[in-house]
């Protein structure tokens, strides 16, 4: 009988399954994508959170965020809640300060009343976490619109002193021109108007008005002298007509020198010379007098 001839392999069998190893690259992206989307869900949470506190707290007038917890939720929710809280608070307290300071803008002690009232009831309710923030803050535009109204109250102040010197200095001019008219200028009347004038003028200068102003003032007082004092000397001459071709050209440095000498102080002088112009314009002033005496017969031609 024939032998069939079987195969009989030498081959052991084993295990030849090698687990997978990821690549290094590989895992590090899985992780920052997954970091990624941990990232971007932590933000959704909290812009949410930030959005439902923000406008949760402007529908409540008490603090609604008193959770301590420090879920992200929870401090987003509660930024928004702040958020919210602190700027409703700025807002009311601006529009109750600036009122006080329109209703007293120059009477700083009763806006400082007013809001030392306002800013004890205010700062009652305002939550521990947000006190000494809010605090500081009330103080801070408290004391800045304070000065604000102390200065308009100094400047009002200022002004009213400005009017009143301003004021007398109109009263007296007219009595120093009509002293020295009648009376000449180097009298004790003229000379005390004058004074009087030169103090209201000093007086402008130490409350630092506007020099063009000041300077007006004192032209106007020079004007007015100089004028005067050529109307009594025309008063008192014996040919009215000759002292006006005298003034007309000029020719009156003795007259002015010695009303320069009577009140010629620091800081203003009359002068002891006319220009062109000023000697027509005065010589034109003593014609219209001389025409009026005339008119009226008191002096012959």
């Amino acid at each position: 009988m024939a032998k069939i001839p079987t195969y009989s392999s030498k081959f052991t069998p084993r295990a030849t399954f090698t687990k997978p190893v990821p690549v290094k690259g590989v895992v590090e992206n899985i992780n920052k994508i997954a970091n990624y989307a941990n990232t971007i869900a932590d933000t959704q949470t909290e812009i949410s959170a930030y959005e439902k506190g923000f406008k949760q707290q402007q529908k409540s007038k008490s603090f609604v965020a008193s959770d301590d917890s420090f879920s992200i939720a929870s401090q987003s929710y509660r930024k928004g809640a702040q958020a919210a809280y602190v700027g409703n608070f700025k807002t009311r307290a601006e529009n109750e300060i600036n009122e006080y300071a329109n209703e007293h803008q120059y009477e700083p002690e009763q806006y400082k009343k007013k809001f030392d009232v306002y800013k004890t009831k205010a700062l009652s309710d305002v939550p521990s976490s947000l006190l000494p923030d809010l605090t500081n803050w009330m103080n801070t535009i408290g004391n800045r619109v304070n000065r604000t109204v102390t200065s308009n109250k100094l400047n009002y102040d200022l002004k009213q002193q400005v009017a009143d010197i301003e004021q007398r200095y109109d009263v007296l001019l007219p009595q120093l021109s009509s002293s020295i008219k009648n009376e000449g200028y180097d009298t004790n009347a003229s000379i005390n108007f004058y004074a009087e004038i030169i103090s209201t003028i000093k007086g402008l200068e130490e409350q630092n008005v506007n020099p063009s102003s000041v300077l007006k003032l004192k032209k106007n007082l020079r004007n007015e002298i100089i004028t005067s004092s050529l109307i009594n000397e025309f008063n008192n001459s014996d040919d009215k007509q000759a002292f006006i071709l005298k003034v007309k050209e000029g020719k009156v440095s003795d007259i002015l020198e010695d009303v320069n000498d009577t009140f010629k102080v620091e800081g203003f002088e009359t002068g002891q010379n006319l220009t062109t112009t000023e000697s027509i314009k005065f010589a034109n002033q003593l014609n219209t007098l001389l025409r009026a005496d005339i008119a009226t017969s008191k002096v012959e031609r």
